[in-house]
């Protein structure tokens, strides 16, 4: 049992007035937009921050009433599917207020590039890709195609011996003509490639190993504004897999999770990988931003069945988001929002992905594995220093009611006599919601995010890596967020 009766209906609640309206806009995408869903979709930022600034002086932390140990409820839907338990820590910002702040998405410069390269580049060897690169290289390239040719295991790439043997053989060729030491350039810091909307360069820390650094700008709707470095150029495919182009974490750890795959730590302490990462953080004068997050990373090839066997390799994440006034921006797992188009709108097929601001660092035993930032933000303005939030008892509350409520498209989905819900971390932070037909451009609000896993619908646990928030809550006004729509 909670520690608030649950002898408390759903339908005994004011809240729930709005529960119809809320949950077709923001839970259940599949939902047609109507009249009433609009305006809940808009989420109206203005009465938000107006309401922010009922009290003068704001709410402090220490005022919401928090629990000292942690969050703690153990009930059953009423259809008797779900199983929602929390037995939960609760993570404060360590300051007494939490601001509201307006940002907006900027593009990367000449000098980022140049900083990024400085601190991730500096000890190696700039070089043309197309052009020729040492033997070494070649020959590591090599000696991985005649591993495979023996042990006799094809992929989407090489999927028969005659391809294989082909890319065997061009590639000795151009290791016989390589020369010994890679041939150094500037480095070009311009976004000349890619119609002009990117800068690419790439390294060598050594004779055998390429690395790419791409920093790319998109102008029109900030989905391509990201900066990417990977030490190995070879292992694109793996690491492809933990960025946004491709499968979610929450995928990744299922997936290893159903196959009983173990990922292999690094050698290196743990600690010693955050000095890593931290240090290039401070290299980049990035002073406003603090880590958010940690876990150890799959480098994950689906395609390898020696890793079911022997365990695939795992670098340590670390993971940084912008504070402001001393209070991080929360991490999730959500990659970007996509606003719903405007009905007005002469395109209303068309949505637009901003993607959300983070720094997301790998750290493995030879040093930075790959970084990767997605869409800077520039603070325009601290709206309110001081937010009025309203009392924890109320967001627990709230929480109570609309867990079952999202979650009981299970009932249905699921083949599972029982849906296990398990929340283990609730955090406050700041979220980013965004202005209604501006492009780029959203408030910071303070949130709730109840953290934690879900398992038993028939597909894999979400939530395994503790970075999945199975609900946000505006903690002003108690109305829910969907990161994925940004309001």
């Amino acid at each position: 049992m909670s520690r608030m009766s649950r002898k408390q209906t759903i339908g005994k609640r004011v809240f729930c007035a709005l529960l119809p309206l809320l949950l077709c806009a923001a839970l259940f995408p599949a939902c047609q937009p109507t009249p009433d869903a609009e305006y809940i979709m808009q989420k109206d930022t203005e009465r938000v921050i107006e309401q922010a600034g009922i009290q003068e002086k704001g709410t402090a932390i220490e005022e919401l009433g928090v629990p000292i140990e942690s969050f703690a409820c153990d009930f059953i839907d009423p259809k008797g599917r779900l199983h929602i338990l929390a037995d939960a820590q609760i993570v404060l910002p360590d300051t007494e207020y939490i601001p509201v702040v307006r940002v907006s998405g900027t593009a990367f410069t000449e000098k980022d590039v140049m900083a990024l390269y400085t601190a991730l580049c500096s000890d190696n060897t700039p070089v043309d890709a197309q052009g020729a690169l040492p033997k070494a290289y070649y020959q590591k390239m090599l000696d991985g195609l005649l591993q495979q040719r023996e042990s006799g295991q094809l992929d989407m790439q090489y999927h028969s011996v005659e391809a294989l043997d082909e890319a065997i053989a061009a590639i000795m060729q151009e290791a016989s003509a390589a020369p010994e030491k890679p041939t150094a350039i500037d480095p070009n810091y311009s976004f000349d490639t890619l119609d002009g909307c990117a800068a690419q360069i790439f390294s060598m820390p050594d004779e055998e190993t390429l690395s790419e650094l791409l920093a790319q700008n998109d102008q029109e709707t900030g989905n391509g504004i990201s900066a990417e470095y990977l030490r190995d150029v070879t292992l694109r495919a793996e690491f492809s897999r933990q960025t946004t182009q491709g499968e979610s974490i929450s995928a990744i750890y299922g997936t290893i999770e159903s196959r009983n795959i173990r990922v292999i730590q690094p050698e290196m302490d743990e600690n010693a990988a955050f000095a890593i990462a931290n240090q290039v953080i401070a290299q980049l004068g990035l002073s406003d931003f603090s880590c958010s997050g940690k876990r150890l990373a799959p480098v994950y090839d689906q395609l390898s069945e020696t890793e079911q066997e022997h365990g695939c390799k795992g670098v340590y994440e670390f993971m940084f988001t912008r504070s402001v006034n001393g209070v991080a921006i929360t991490y999730t797992n959500d990659t970007m929002s996509a606003e719903t188009p405007d009905k007005n709108e002469v395109n209303t097929n068309v949505s637009k992905p901003w993607l959300y601001e983070k720094i997301r660092i790998f750290v493995d035993d030879e040093g930075i594995f790959a970084l990767l930032w997605n869409a800077p933000y520039v603070v325009t303005e601290v709206v309110n220093e001081r937010a009025t939030m309203l009392p924890f008892e109320q967001i627990a509350q709230i929480f109570e009611d609309l867990m079952p409520l999202k979650y009981g498209q299970y009932d249905k989905d699921s083949a599972a006599d029982k849906v296990e819900i398990s929340v283990k971390e609730v955090r406050l932070g700041l979220a980013r919601i965004a202005e209604r037909g501006k492009t780029a451009q959203a408030v910071l609000v303070p949130v709730w995010d109840f953290f934690g896993t879900v398992s038993g619908t028939g597909r894999y646990t979400l939530g395994s890596d503790g970075y999945d928030s199975l609900l946000t809550i505006n903690a002003i006004d108690g109305s829910l967020i969907d990161r994925r729509n940004g309001y």
